[in-house]
């Protein structure tokens, strides 16, 4: 949550935040591994709801991000996140555009796909 927080917050990022619905996050500090192939395995499970967008993939730190359309509009982000210890998942609602996305998953230091 950290990284999320550290985006520059210019105007434009500003307004982007203040189309979000609302934001959810959930953490684990055991099985972190476990619980992150099983939330990529249930993501991957859900493919016509979710759409891959951006991963990011070390032996110490991965990150997942998958979004969800209506229409040709970015109405859901979840956001999955494994590093040694902590596991996350951060789910994001609302109006978002691929700047807002982008912005995030360079934060992560992720690479769209």
């Amino acid at each position: 949550m950290e990284k999320v927080m550290n985006l520059n917050m210019d105007d434009g990022m500003m307004k982007m935040i203040s189309d979000l619905k609302s934001m959810q996050m959930v953490t684990a500090k055991i099985h972190v591994k476990r619980y992150y192939h099983e939330a990529v395995a249930l993501a991957k499970k859900n493919a016509d709801r979710f759409l891959p967008y951006a991963s990011y993939g070390r032996k110490k730190l991965n990150y997942e991000i998958m979004i969800r359309k209506r229409r040709k509009a970015i109405v859901e982000l979840v956001m999955l996140m494994c590093e040694d210890d902590n596991f996350s998942v951060i789910n994001f609602t609302g109006n978002m555009d691929r700047r807002f996305i982008d912005k995030l998953a360079s934060s992560m230091g992720a690479n769209s796909r």
